[in-house]
């Protein structure tokens, strides 16, 4: 549980000296960094306690259960990362075994100062390979600010699970694969997100859903449903085109409106519009046209205006079971009239 530097006090040695007489390789601290999401300096510390233990004949193995109570990694991630220090940990014991013995190298005085002579064995070498180790720790402690808990589960009957823990931002991302259906959960303190996918659906449950591309085409053989609880908009800044090859039916359950700068309805065969009330109105003029015009009233028809005139190029007739023409002048002209 020591870090480099207290270790190194404690014992009055340098880092390199100590990682050199542990039999510790103190650039393998970034390594076992990102094996054990450890930061730098516990790293590099839990390296050379490693090599300091073998050295008096404790052999990485023997702490296995330790180190993944701490780490929380499975025996083979650990293995692995032990497996690397085996190699370092026996050539370094060869060496040491020449110069100094290992209750020595543990019973330094912690109130000395190195000698001379332990000064001199630090090789460029070593002081290269320490000052690599401090900067691998420095870039492992940065990153290692936020740390991850990634699980990767396979299981024979139940497939494959991934899971991505983020505790500091409270998110589970998990991805399961059970051979025959695929999930992406991404759970939130609030909210979650999935996306469902079988031989047949894809299925997507958010709350916000956003799409946004150059080009989007969706097509579907058969039916196509858009349904919306809440506002339903459509909005182009260019053209818009409603197509259907064959019925078109827009329908509103209280007001449907038309807006333009012009408005052109045309039926190739026939137009009607219907209401129990039906304004037709012209702020300026209102023109209705056609080749014959028939106005037609199952009660009454009435006509007004400021002035009203009724013209026609042939004949006109006005008929009634009772007809009055009234006016406080009125005038009836032609070059022949005909009364009774």
């Amino acid at each position: 549980g020591l870090d480099t530097k207290t270790l190194a006090g404690i014992s009055s040695l340098s880092v390199t000296k100590l990682a050199s007489l542990a039999g510790g390789d103190v650039s393998w601290a970034s390594k076992l960094a990102s094996v054990t999401g450890f930061d730098g300096t516990a790293a590099s510390g839990l390296a050379i306690g490693m090599g300091l233990a073998a050295s008096v004949g404790i052999t990485p193995d023997s702490i296995l259960a330790k180190v993944e109570s701490v780490t929380g990694l499975n025996v083979t991630a650990v293995t692995s990362a032990l497996d690397a220090t085996h190699s370092s940990s026996s050539t370094s014991r060869v060496a040491r075994k020449s110069s100094m013995s290992t209750e020595e190298s543990l019973t330094t005085n912690t109130t000395d100062a190195p000698t001379a002579e332990e000064a001199e064995e630090t090789s460029p070498a070593e002081e290269a390979a320490a000052a690599a180790a401090e900067a691998a720790a420095a870039s492992a402690a940065e990153a290692a600010s936020t740390t991850f808990v990634c699980k990767i589960e396979l299981d024979q009957t139940k497939g494959l699970t991934l899971t991505v823990i983020n505790s500091d931002g409270k998110i589970t991302q998990t991805t399961t694969f059970d051979g025959t259906t695929m999930t992406h959960t991404c759970k939130g303190e609030d909210k979650t997100s999935t996306i469902t996918q079988t031989s047949t659906d894809i299925t997507i449950d958010c709350t916000n859903f956003t799409v946004t591309a150059e080009t989007i085409s969706c097509t579907s053989s058969k039916n196509t449903t858009h349904t919306a609880k809440g506002t339903f908009g459509i909005e182009s800044t260019k053209d818009t085109t409603i197509k259907s090859s064959a019925d078109l039916t827009a329908t509103a359950t209280s007001k449907l409106s038309m807006t333009g700068q012009d408005i052109s309805a045309t039926g190739k065969s026939s137009a009607k519009v219907t209401a129990p009330t039906t304004t037709i109105n012209g702020d300026q003029k209102a023109s209705v046209t056609g080749a014959s015009l028939e106005l037609t009233a199952k009660a009454d028809a009435n006509m007004k205006g400021a002035t009203v005139k009724v013209a026609a190029d042939t004949t006109m007739n006005v008929e009634g079971l009772s007809t009055t023409v009234k006016g406080t002048m009125t005038n009836i002209q032609g070059s022949l009239i005909q009364l009774g």
